[in-house]
């Protein structure tokens, strides 16, 4: 963060030396995150320059499209403001002072990397405009629209929702409690377990649930921002634990669907007297007296026991 932060700096600096040089005039818009990226120095320098403004995120003077139009170059380390320019046929460049992957590299935007860079690039622009990359047009296109930038997003996007409307159109989502019993596939799934049981007695938890993916959920609130993309909690048995109460702060403050385990009936293999997954019992259990008036229900439990091991 430290390095990033300082390469941020350093490139802000070097764009103020350049257009006081080739008098440009220069706008820093502050990111929305109200960070302070400038520094003192930095901030002090633009404040005094005759070719320099600072719009901070306290009090945006105008909104970004107002903004980009009316710039001739948007220039930054990855903002999206450089591809919103881009499609107003405005110059983007990129700033890249530390090596990163970069989204925008395949829309073949111009790059600076250091101070003569920046000079380059805006003395070919006041002398010779900028003109996009076809081959980077193309590839935008396919990725972020419909295969053209024409403007009529707004119109699709009204017809779809007028076509979506019709009876019979809109079919209910499952819940993820519900994707889970149907054996559909879920995403991401948190669960407060350690290492040690993660890798053993739950180790085929994953395909049991048909989930992509799980999460540590036992910081409760103090990781509430990374389990925001949750689409389910689990539980592993009903004894209360400090981590657990740390769980459901964090899935009652997200809303959030519970699925409780019990690992009687849910085992690994090597774990266990008989050493198979699963759970058989020979003898009458409570659960086995109360679902018999139902042979219904009883049945649907047994299948999708059943599912879960033959998932493993």
């Amino acid at each position: 963060m430290k390095i990033a932060r300082e390469s941020q700096r350093k490139a802000i600096g070097d764009l103020l030396t350049v257009c006081e040089a080739l008098d440009f005039q220069l706008i820093v818009r502050l990111p929305p995150s109200k960070d302070n990226i400038l520094g003192a120095a930095l901030g002090k320098r633009l404040v005094l320059s005759d070719r320099a403004a600072i719009d901070d995120a306290l009090c945006y003077l105008v909104p970004p499209e107002e903004a980009i139009y009316h710039s001739d170059v948007v220039a930054s380390v990855n903002s999206t403001m450089m591809f919103e320019g881009f499609l107003m046929g405005k110059m983007p460049l990129s700033t890249k002072y530390v090596e990163f992957d970069q989204i925008w590299e395949s829309c073949r935007f111009p790059v600076a990397t250091n101070l003569a860079g920046i000079k380059r690039h805006l003395e070919t622009y006041r002398s010779d405009g900028f003109t996009a990359d076809p081959s980077g047009m193309d590839w935008a296109a396919s990725q972020f629209s419909n295969g053209s930038f024409d403007g009529r997003s707004t119109n699709r996007i009204r017809d779809y929702l007028i076509e979506a409307a019709k009876p019979g159109n809109l079919l209910p989502q499952l819940s993820p409690l519900n994707k889970v019993f149907n054996r559909d596939r879920i995403d991401i799934i948190a669960i407060p377990s350690s290492d040690e049981t993660w890798h053993g007695v739950q180790r085929y938890l994953l395909p049991m649930l048909n989930a992509n993916q799980r999460v540590q959920s036992n910081r409760g609130k103090e990781s509430l921002v990374e389990l925001a993309s949750v689409d389910l909690f689990v539980q592993w048995g009903i004894t209360e634990k400090a981590e657990k109460k740390k769980q459901m702060e964090v899935r009652n403050a997200l809303g959030r669907e519970l699925l409780i385990l019990e690992d009687g009936f849910v085992r690994s293999v090597g774990i266990g007297l008989s050493g198979i997954p699963g759970y058989r019992s020979y003898w009458t259990t409570r659960p086995r007296i109360t679902m018999l008036p139902s042979r219904r229900v009883l049945n649907d439990c047994c299948n999708r026991g059943l599912n879960c091991q033959s998932s493993r």
